[in-house]
């Protein structure tokens, strides 16, 4: 549910193909590793567990920016449509 809306909107700001793929994929990876169920559940803190988690697998740093940066999409565009609040601040 989340990513299908999140992809919709990129299509319509006709964002590349390849950006739109890497923020289903990472976005994807974050619903994963997060495990939430609902947006509103979402909070700083599986951010930063995510972080640890793919820093002790030995994911490569460049690799793991680039998925914050996604998230950081995902995040912005769901506080933006007023579907969550979003504290950074954990």
């Amino acid at each position: 549910m989340f990513i299908e809306e999140l992809t919709l909107d990129c299509r319509v700001r006709n964002l590349a193909l390849r950006t739109i793929k890497l923020y289903e994929d990472s976005h994807g990876t974050f619903i994963e590793r997060s495990k939430i169920t609902k947006l509103e559940d979402l909070k700083m803190l599986h951010v930063k567990r995510m972080i640890v988690s793919m820093q002790e697998e030995d994911y490569n740093a460049s690799f793991i920016y680039t998925i914050l940066k996604a998230v950081k999409v995902f995040i912005n565009y769901f506080v933006e449509e007023d579907y969550m609040d979003f504290e950074t601040k954990n």
